[in-house]
C-alpha cells in the first residue's frame, strides 16, 4: 500500500484565495472520504478553476491539482493522476524551489503514481530523490520522510530488491512507531508492507503474524469499511492462502470483496483484482469451477472476453 501526502490541504483550507475555493476544497473532501469520486472531483475541479483566477495562485492551484491527482488514484486512473501531479510539481518548482519539503512531498506523490503504473524504477529515482530533499530539510526521521520510505520501499519490492525493500520499511516502520505510536493508521500501513516483503522472501510465519497485526491496527484506526482495511484483509487472506488456511483465507477474501464493494462498486478495478487472487486461493484449495467464476467476473470488469 502506497500512502498518498496533501501537502497544505489542512493548514490552508481556512485561508484559501476565496472562501468559494475553499469551499469547494471541502466539500469535495468530505466527498472523497464517503466514496463519492464523481461528486469530489467535481468540487475540486471547480476550486481549481477560482485559484487558477486568483491573484495569488500558488499554493492554492498545486492544493487543487494535488487533490485532484489523489481522485483520479482511487479510480486506477493512474497516467491521468500522474499528469496532475506533474503540473503541481512544476508550479512547486517554480514558486519554492526544489530544495523545499512541498516539493519533496510532490516528488514523493510521483514516485507513487510512477510505480502504480509499474514503473518502478522511474519510481525509485523519485523516491529516492525526495528522501534526500526530506532529510536535509526534515531530517530523517520526520514522518514526511517515513512516507517516502515507505513508497520507496514498495517501489523496490517491485523492482525485486528485497533486502533494499527490507530496510526502507523497517525504517518507515520504526519513525511511524516513535513520532506517531503504534496505533497510528500509517504505522499499520507500513507494517503491512513489511509483512508483503517477508511474505515474498519466503518468511510466512512471520510474514502472517505481522498482516494480523496490521490488520487490528487499521481496524482500530479508520473508519469501517476504509479501503485501506479492505486491502489490508486482502494481503492477509493471500497470506492464509500460502500457507494452507484456505478456510481464514476464504472468510478474509469475502469480507475483503464485500468492503470494497461497498466502497467503490461493483464494476472498479479494485474488484477485479481481489477476485484475481480469490481465485488463485480457490485452485490451490482444489476448487477450480469457483475460481473460474471469480477470473471470468474479474475479465467482464476489465473488459476482457469470459
Amino acid at each position: 500500500m502506497l500512502v498518498f501526502a496533501l501537502p497544505f490541504l489542512l493548514a490552508l483550507a481556512a485561508c484559501g484565495p476565496s472562501e468559494e475555493w475553499t469551499e469547494n476544497q471541502n466539500i469535495g473532501n468530505t466527498a472523497y472520504q464517503t466514496g463519492d469520486f464523481a461528486a469530489a472531483e467535481a468540487s475540486f475541479q471547480a476550486a481549481l478553476a477560482i485559484a487558477q483566477e486568483g491573484w495569488v495562485t500558488y499554493p492554492f492551484v498545486a492544493i487543487s491539482l494535488d487533490s485532484l491527482a489523489l481522485v483520479r488514484t482511487q479510480l486506477a486512473q493512474y497516467p491521468e493522476a500522474e499528469l496532475y501531479i506533474r503540473q503541481a510539481l512544476s508550479m512547486t518548482e517554480d514558486a519554492v524551489g526544489q530544495s523545499t519539503s512541498e516539493y519533496a512531498t510532490r516528488l514523493s506523490n510521483l514516485g507513487n503514481a510512477l510505480h502504480r503504473q509499474g514503473r518502478s524504477n522511474e519510481a525509485a529515482q523519485a523516491l529516492t530523490r525526495a528522501l534526500a530533499i526530506q532529510s536535509e530539510v526534515l531530517g530523517e526521521d520526520h514522518t514526511d520522510a517515513a512516507i517516502t520510505l515507505n513508497n520507496l520501499g514498495e517501489a523496490q519490492r517491485g523492482m525485486g530488491q528485497l533486502r533494499d525493500a527490507e530496510q526502507s520499511l523497517n525504517h518507515a516502520v520504526a519513525i511511524a512507531k516513535s513520532k506517531l505510536g503504534e496505533a497510528h493508521p500509517n504505522h499499520g500501513i507500513f507494517l503491512n508492507n513489511l509483512a508483503g516483503v517477508l511474505n515474498d522472501q519466503g518468511r510466512f510465519a512471520e510474514s502472517e503474524r505481522m498482516f494480523e497485526r496490521a490488520l487490528q491496527i487499521l481496524q482500530a484506526g479508520l473508519n469501517r469499511g476504509h479501503p485501506t482495511i479492505a486491502r489490508a484483509m486482502e494481503e492477509l487472506a493471500e497470506s492464509y492462502g500460502t500457507n494452507g488456511k484456505f478456510d481464514l483465507a476464504e472468510t478474509m477474501f469475502a469480507q475483503a470483496l464485500d468492503s470494497t464493494e461497498q466502497f467503490y462498486g461493483p464494476h472498479h478495478p479494485r474488484i477485479a483484482e481481489i477476485l484475481t487472487k480469490y481465485a488463485v486461493m480457490l485452485r490451490a484449495a482444489d476448487r477450480s469451477p469457483e475460481a473460474m467464476s471469480m477470473e471470468a467476473r474479474a475479465l467482464v470488469i476489465t473488459g476482457g472476453t469470459p
